[in-house]
């Protein structure tokens, strides 16, 4: 089952309430714990641990990583701030963590800042984006922050009825989640002055009552979310069940919204990370929730493309379903890394990168002494770098047809590899000018006579 699941079951609830009849709930998905995979997958990395390796970090960093990286390179930030040579190679640069020891997840300036939906989407609030925080004392409908236990290991009433570790699915327990990000503000997330009952308000500057209320998944795969009127167990708000899982000692059945809202969307996949620039492409996107109704509105997507201040909205083909769309991308986006979102009105999903890399083409490289004319289409006007093996070159000039490097030792027969200013990458074989090739011919024809010659006299 590759969905969220969330709820309670009603053999559950009865363990704990017989003074209420639960709605039946036999097609729901029992927890816990559940696959929690909307937004971003809720799991800890411990970067001591053998098992964080490149093979790790593409189970969500999907693709090549290549042109993501190459992406980077600017005057500044060269070639060889990755690629190190030891000893005359390069030192090991695929494996992740040579270069990432700690987790980079939360090292951004939004994540220091508590912008945790920079990356998260509408999964999560910003602590001070102004959003509605309950300012009443907790009733009773009201969930606790470690919940109710029903049985050992069976709890109701809060996070940990369905959001408990899974060794499984790599999934640690709240605690360990939240403290494994690495954020070590203790007061972002606990206000030691309030009691047990009322530290559900410090909870609620991140996981606030509208993000909670919006959390949802398609329990059949039909194409369209309903809240409502889904199973429970695959969302915060598909069926009673589901309600119960937090407002355990209420039994309050799912009310119709007062107000149309849409649910937020998650990506889990792109059909390709990675773009040439200057060709009209589609693009699919697959995750959940990207179309849901409510009261009788039907909140559909689009998809949002950024790249620092740049912000670009397409309109996806509408063929989409509440877990599948497709968009067009237009052939005018700049080479580099862009942010990729999909919004439903004012929500919008957790973040992915795409990447636009340049379509450079060399046509020839030709050495004439230790000096390389690289001519090609796309490079650029802003100068890269050249590498010869581990050799760095110096550019002479750089222009988007032509560059001019000298690179010491460098022969024809070997290869030149060309970096543009965009992280763009392409290589040729080096060739011989016409001038080196007919003094060579000369210089051989005169040694061949000269040897001749030495070879009669010394008769």
């Amino acid at each position: 089952m590759k969905k969220s699941c969330f709820g309670l079951t009603a053999a559950m609830l009865a363990l704990a309430l017989t003074f209420a009849t639960v709605p039946n709930a036999s097609a729901d998905v029992p927890p816990p714990p559940v696959n929690q995979t909307l937004g971003i997958f809720d799991a800890t990395i411990d970067f001591t641990q053998p098992n964080i390796n490149r093979e790790f970090c593409q189970v969500c960093h999907e693709g090549s990583q290549v042109e993501r990286h190459h992406a980077l390179v600017t005057p500044e930030f060269g070639c060889f701030e990755c690629h190190v040579v030891h000893d005359g190679s390069f030192a090991n640069f695929r494996e992740c963590t040579t270069c990432h020891e700690t987790s980079p997840h939360h090292t951004t300036a939004d994540a220091q800042a508590r912008h945790c939906s920079a990356c998260h989407g509408s999964f999560v609030a910003d602590y001070d984006d102004g959003h509605y925080i309950p300012r009443y004392n907790p009733t009773a409908f009201t969930p606790l922050t470690g919940g109710v236990e029903l049985a050992e290991g069976r709890f109701a009433g809060g996070c940990m009825a369905c959001h408990m570790a899974d060794v499984d699915q790599g999934i640690a327990n709240n605690n360990e989640t939240h403290h494994g990000t690495g954020l070590i503000e203790c007061t972002w997330c606990h206000n030691f002055e309030l009691s047990d009952n009322r530290m559900i308000r410090k909870c609620e500057d991140c996981h606030d009552v509208k993000s909670l209320h919006n959390i949802q998944a398609d329990s059949n795969n039909d194409g369209m979310i309903t809240p409502g009127t889904e199973m429970g167990g695959y969302g915060h708000v598909g069926a009673n069940a589901d309600c119960y899982g937090c407002h355990i000692k209420t039994f309050l059945a799912f009310q119709s919204a007062t107000v149309a809202e849409p649910t937020i969307p998650s990506i889990t996949s792109l059909s390709t990370s990675v773009l040439a620039a200057g060709q009209s492409t589609n693009l699919t996107i697959m995750g959940e929730s990207f179309v849901n109704t409510s009261l009788g509105q039907t909140f559909t997507p689009v998809v949002e493309v950024t790249n620092g201040d740049e912000v670009i909205l397409l309109y996806p083909l509408p063929s989409f379903t509440s877990q599948k769309l497709t968009t067009p991308l237009p052939a005018t986006l700049e080479p580099g890394n862009y942010d990729l979102r999909v919004k439903k009105d004012e929500v919008v999903s957790n973040k992915v990168t795409l990447t636009v890399t340049a379509a450079v083409e060399i046509q020839s490289a030709i050495i004439n002494r230790n000096q390389i004319v690289i001519t090609g289409f796309d490079f650029g006007n802003r100068t890269g770098e050249t590498l010869r093996d581990n050799s760095l070159g110096t550019v002479m000039s750089w222009s988007d047809k032509k560059v001019v490097t000298r690179i010491p030792d460098a022969m024809a027969g070997q290869t030149v590899t060309l970096v543009t200013a965009s992280g763009s990458v392409a290589s040729a074989k080096i060739a011989a000018s016409k001038y080196i090739k007919k003094n060579t011919l000369k210089e051989k024809f005169e040694k061949k006579v000269k040897d001749r010659i030495n070879s009669i006299l010394n008769k």
